[in-house]
Order: C-alpha cells, then sequence, then structure tokens
C-alpha cells in the first residue's frame, strides 16, 4: 500500500508543473505575433467579396507566424480598408486584394497595417500597374494539306473537326459568357469538301452553325503564298467566300491566314472589295518567317496601293502556343498515321487546366505592358493543338475554369 501511495505523489509531481506550462504554451501559440512582413504583388485579379476585381498580394510573415486576433489596415490613394483577422492556429502567410482600381494604369503605394492588441506591424509596397486584360482566344487546328499526313486523310481530320466544334458548341451553349466553344476551320477549304458529299440536312447544319455562331467562316479557301499569285489569282482566292455567302446569308468580313510569312499588297484591294475588313495572320514563329515576326502585335490600318481602300491587319505572334504547352503531346500521335482508325478524333482530358495558358500570357502580357508600341488592354491569340490535329475540347472548361478564378486576365473563345 505504501509503495502504491508513493507512486501515485510521484506521478501527481511529475504532471503538475507540466500542465500549466502546456496552457501557457497553448495561449501563446493562439496569440504569435511575426517580426516583419514581406509583400508579393500578384499578376492577376481576383474577385473581391463586392465582386469587383483587384490584384492578389500575399502577406508573408518573417520572424515568427500571426494568430489570434487582429486587423489589417490597407491603405492607398488616401483610402483604408480594413480586413478582420480571427485565426485559431498560426498562419505563415495571409491572401489580399486591393481595393478596386489600385494600379492599374498606375503605380500606387500601399501600406499594410498589422494590428493585434498593442501590437502594431507596417509594411510598405510600390504596386505597379497591370493592365485588365481580355484575352481572346481563336480555336482552330492549322490546315496543311498534305504536310503531316496524306490529302486524303488531311481532308478527313479537318471534316471530322467541323461535326466535333459544331457538337461542342452546341454542349456549352449555357456556359458563361466567354467559355461558350466556337470552331473556325480558318480556311474554306474543309467546309467546301464536306458539302460536297453533304445530305440536304448535313448542309442545313452546317448552316445552322453558322447562322448561330457555333462554326465561324474566314474568307481564304486555302493558305497560299499570294506573292506568287497574279491578279486572276487573288480574286480565284475568294471565289467560295461568295459561295458560302449565299449559301448562309452571313457576310464574312475576316480573312485568315496561317503558317505563312507575309501577304501580297494586292490582297488588300481585293480583300477590300468583296466586303473583307479585317485581317488575323499567326506565322510558324521559329524559323522560316524572315523578318515578318517584326510586325507581332502591331495592328495598323494597310492601305491599298491607290490609297482608296484598307484592311485591319494584326499578327498576334505565331500560331504555336497550343502546340507548344499542349498539343505536342498528340501531334506526333497523328504526324504519318495512315491508319485511318488510328487518327485521334477529339483531345479531351480529366484536367482542362493543365498545360493550359498560364505560362504563354506570364510571357506576353509584361512584354507588351513595358513596350511602346502597344497601348490596348486586348490580346489575340490562337489556341490550335499543331497542324492537322483534332479540337482540343478541353478548352470551353478550361476557359470557365479560369474566369471562376480570375477576374483578369478575362478569356473569351473567339471568331
Amino acid at each position: 500500500m505504501l509503495i502504491r501511495k508513493l507512486l501515485i505523489a510521484v506521478f501527481l509531481l511529475a504532471i503538475l508543473p507540466v500542465q500549466p506550462f502546456a496552457n501557457a504554451q497553448k495561449k501563446q501559440s493562439q496569440n504569435s505575433f511575426p517580426d516583419a512582413i514581406d509583400c508579393s504583388v500578384q499578376s492577376y485579379y481576383r474577385y473581391r467579396p463586392d465582386g469587383k476585381p483587384g490584384r492578389e498580394v500575399i502577406l508573408k510573415f518573417t520572424g515568427g507566424k500571426f494568430s489570434g486576433k487582429g486587423t489589417i489596415e490597407i491603405e492607398s490613394q488616401g483610402a483604408i480598408e480594413r480586413v478582420q483577422l480571427d485565426k485559431d492556429e498560426p498562419v505563415d502567410s495571409i491572401i489580399l486584394l486591393l481595393p478596386e482600381g489600385v494600379a492599374v494604369n498606375s503605380a500606387a503605394e500601399v501600406r499594410f497595417t498589422l494590428r493585434s492588441g498593442k501590437r502594431v506591424l507596417v509594411s510598405n509596397v510600390t504596386v505597379h500597374p497591370k493592365r485588365q486584360w481580355t484575352v481572346y482566344i481563336y480555336p482552330h487546328s492549322h490546315v496543311d494539306i498534305g504536310y503531316t499526313n496524306t490529302h486524303e486523310n488531311v481532308e478527313l481530320i479537318h471534316k471530322r473537326n467541323l461535326i466535333n466544334g459544331i457538337d461542342l458548341a452546341k454542349k456549352t451553349q449555357n456556359y458563361p459568357e466567354g467559355a461558350k466553344y466556337i470552331w473556325n476551320p480558318e480556311v474554306l477549304w474543309p467546309v467546301e469538301r464536306y458539302l460536297r458529299t453533304a445530305t440536304p440536312e448535313q448542309k442545313k447544319s452546317i448552316v445552322e452553325a453558322v447562322q448561330k455562331g457555333w462554326l465561324h467562316l474566314d474568307a481564304g479557301y486555302v493558305h497560299t503564298n499570294t506573292t506568287a499569285a497574279a491578279d486572276e489569282e487573288l480574286f480565284e482566292f475568294f471565289r467560295e467566300c461568295g459561295e458560302m455567302e449565299k449559301l448562309t446569308g452571313r457576310k464574312i468580313e475576316t480573312l485568315v491566314q496561317v503558317d505563312i510569312p507575309g501577304m501580297s499588297w494586292g490582297v488588300v484591294p481585293v480583300a477590300s472589295a468583296i466586303g473583307i475588313k479585317y485581317c488575323l495572320a499567326m506565322n510558324n514563329g521559329s524559323d522560316r518567317v524572315g523578318l515578318s515576326t517584326d510586325q507581332s502585335f502591331k495592328p495598323f490600318w494597310w492601305l491599298s496601293p491607290d490609297g482608296n481602300s484598307k484592311i485591319l491587319f494584326i499578327q498576334p505572334g505565331s500560331y504555336n502556343p497550343g502546340a507548344i504547352y499542349k498539343g505536342f503531346a498528340y501531334w506526333p500521335l497523328m504526324a504519318g498515321q495512315t491508319d485511318t482508325s488510328k487518327l485521334l478524333k477529339i483531345i479531351k482530358t480529366d484536367n482542362p487546366r493543365a498545360n493550359f495558358i498560364d505560362k504563354y500570357l506570364d510571357d506576353k502580357l509584361p512584354m507588351l505592358e513595358n513596350s511602346d508600341y502597344y497601348p490596348y488592354d486586348i490580346f489575340l491569340m490562337t489556341w490550335a493543338m499543331a497542324d492537322n490535329t483534332p479540337i482540343d475540347a478541353d478548352l470551353p472548361d478550361a476557359v470557365k475554369s479560369w474566369n471562376e478564378d480570375y477576374a483578369y486576365p478575362h478569356l473569351v473563345i473567339a471568331r
């Protein structure tokens, strides 16, 4: 019995001093406070609680974490916003959104003041301006007849893309604006080839798709070296455009040229004469481009030789961002594959946001913001998996997800 009492006494002596210390330690951890704040300003805008766009800033605590109750004051341009903090567990960073309009067009000085009880910590940061970009994405598959496969298989791929593109556009009509799919066949050759053997019902589906905006037609018949074309050939180049306008009842005002550097000056009066107002030209981006890349992201009104007509011309870089970041996982499976049963019909994955446009925008948007030739807040880009490849059916879900995360850059699937 004596031994038992001694053991109990030893046990009590062992635990009693520990309990108050544990409580004190827990209390201290619930009210920790850092020594300094590092501010990391992000490029993109997210949605504030009021639904308006605000630049994202990450406050990183050093010399300790924060826990307990407190406030963070965001002071800029004579206004102060307060954010209430109540952290049960210590945190080493906090994400905040700046007030609407701060550092959109010009740099802004922002002061962050962290308060908890009598403890105060201040950090100042210069927030450099970031435009509120709208990014227009032109989905397509480059039509390069005979380059990566036989003529017959290239025709099959692009006729199949017409059907799959229209089908995806139908399925995404209830998606938010900007995420609804549109298919752009680049040139009219795939459409003309499809209609040659189409049933009346199939022809009707093409007309309906054009009229409802699911399918957009651009004016050129194929991609051709216009510098080697005679005057008569330039008019013939656009002949199919008139036929499609009669069939669909829709005026075609756009010309798209892909993978060919440069364009004959003679295109301008011919295109203008038949009502084409705009030209979107994307070069190869890697080789055989000469000095054509110098005109990237420099839109201009291109006057005809007589000065009486003009078209708006823009070269939004090359046509390869989609291939670089995603398509080259699929393009080698298509190139040279003559077994039609093994040609991919569509690209669809479980993670639409993987291998998306993040890195491309991180590269191009700052470049344009820092340039002296691009004052606009719209950005054009293409999205093709490469030459003669299937459509990327992930695009509507990727755009929808992106726009739910970010207020700007705002993405729009475009014709």
